[in-house]
């Protein structure tokens, strides 16, 4: 595989110029207002928000903080879904007792208290005891009544794809004179399925059983990722839609603003396009029934290694 860096610490990499390569000198990602957190091996500051592959002009998002843009705006308009609630009836804080006196406090507005990224610490989830690792939601947000009780909470996770080579080279042509070359870096479209899915069902069966969790769990993701994704399970065949409930998942699709092209300097915006909600056991049932069309695959393989076919 091969592909073309799309998008470095949040600017496009096509036509930069002077002031485009100074911001990436420092390595600040706009949407932190700090360094990047990605680390290559060597230790620097990665910076990459988005690949494409060589000879499809599509950008992927591959770093999970570029869906954070606008100061973390997809937070509010997951909670705003969630509650029925307008984005101005909403005010999020950091969770912690903290957010217990603003709910008190704060009259003219519902208080969501944030467990994630940068925000409250993560809250893990049990896990049988024949399991070692820990498992997290990345977002849990939780609407507080005027006296500090808990209402009712939603979760989010966030995903976007993994990448596979590498694209070191390329960002240090773009770093050092602004050209953008082909790297090895890929998308790996596979490990996003096998290696999500499994976690998503587990976390998607624990919210059915939370009496203050009525809307299900919420699955962020970039529209190519989606379409991958929801193709690859047998889109509404194997996943028919649902009414938001316990027991649900909601795919929470964003994508760069159509109205709005790349350009030099700025950040190009991101918008929620779609959402599409089905069961988390159909779900699980299509993830289960990943499976080809015809048998012997690896048979009539062998046979065109031998030269046979």
């Amino acid at each position: 595989m091969s592909g073309y860096i799309k998008e470095m610490f949040g600017l496009p990499v096509e036509g930069s110029d002077e002031e485009t390569q100074r911001a990436w000198a420092s390595r600040i990602c706009p949407f932190l207002g700090s360094v990047c957190t990605k680390r290559r091996h060597d230790g620097t500051a990665a910076g990459v928000c988005s690949v494409r592959q060589s000879g499809d002009p599509t950008p992927v998002i591959c770093c999970p903080i570029r869906l954070y843009a606008d100061n973390y705006h997809l937070l509010i308009e997951v909670a705003s879904d969630a509650f029925d609630k307008s984005e101005d009836e909403l005010c999020l804080v950091a969770g912690g007792p903290e957010a217990i006196d603003m709910a008190r406090s704060v009259t003219d507005r519902t208080v969501v208290a944030v467990f994630g990224h940068g925000w409250g610490h993560e809250l893990p989830l049990p896990v049988p005891s024949n399991i070692r690792s820990t498992v997290s939601i990345d977002w849990i947000m939780v609407e507080l009544d005027s006296s500090g009780q808990v209402s009712q909470f939603c979760a989010a996770e966030v995903q976007t794809i993994d990448t596979t080579g590498s694209h070191a080279n390329a960002a240090r042509e773009l770093m050092d004179t602004g050209n953008v070359i082909r790297d090895t870096v890929g998308l790996n479209w596979a490990n996003v399925r096998k290696r999500i899915f499994t976690q998503i069902v587990y976390k998607g069966q624990v919210l059915e059983r939370e009496r203050h969790c009525s809307k299900g769990l919420y699955y962020i993701i970039p529209a190519p990722v989606f379409r991958d994704n929801f193709d690859s399970l047998g889109g509404e065949d194997m996943l028919p839609s649902y009414p938001k409930r316990p027991g649900t998942i909601t795919f929470f699709v964003y994508d760069y603003d159509p109205d709005i092209t790349f350009e030099t300097g700025r950040v190009r915006p991101l918008r929620h396009i779609s959402s599409y909600t089905t069961g988390i056991h159909s779900l699980q049932q299509a993830f289960s029934n990943y499976m080809p069309a015809q048998g012997d695959l690896y048979f009539h393989a062998i046979q065109r290694g031998l030269g046979i076919e």
